[in-house]
């Protein structure tokens, strides 16, 4: 089993074969499964095949995409600004405002460690107090 396997004993003849009119049938095929669905539902009219090498992209008139294309997005556009009315407008919501006796009201509510607790750090703060600078 330990034998040394010589490539150059293969030779370049290749192992496979297809019948002769392979590929000419598989292009057919391929073009009666892309185009063929839109001509079937012509009714007997001559279909003209396109120049060698050329591609068909689509069988559908150009008015008939652009449509489809302002369609969609303006759909995209309508609900992108419907999710931005939702994320920025929530029902309910008061604005804030700045008032001192609120905040005055929820800090004597606070029991005196608590509050001694928020003193310490406001004066400790960099950013707050005058003494870091």
């Amino acid at each position: 089993m330990n034998k040394e396997f010589d490539f150059s004993s293969i030779g370049k003849r290749m192992p496979y074969t297809v019948p002769s009119d392979f590929f000419d049938k598989l292009e057919q095929r391929v073009k009666e499964q892309v185009i063929g669905t839109e001509l079937s539902a012509q009714t007997n009219e001559e279909h003209t095949e396109p120049a060698p090498g050329s591609m068909v992209l689509s069988q559908q008139p150009r008015s008939r995409n652009r449509s489809r294309l302002v369609w969609t997005i303006a759909s995209g556009l309508v609900a992108a600004s419907v999710a931005l009315f939702f994320i920025f407008h929530t029902p309910g919501r008061q604005p804030r405002t700045g008032d001192f006796a609120t905040v005055e009201q929820a800090y004597s509510g606070l029991s005196s460690a608590d509050q001694h607790y928020l003193m310490t750090v406001y004066q400790n703060d960099e950013f707050i107090s005058n003494d870091a600078m």
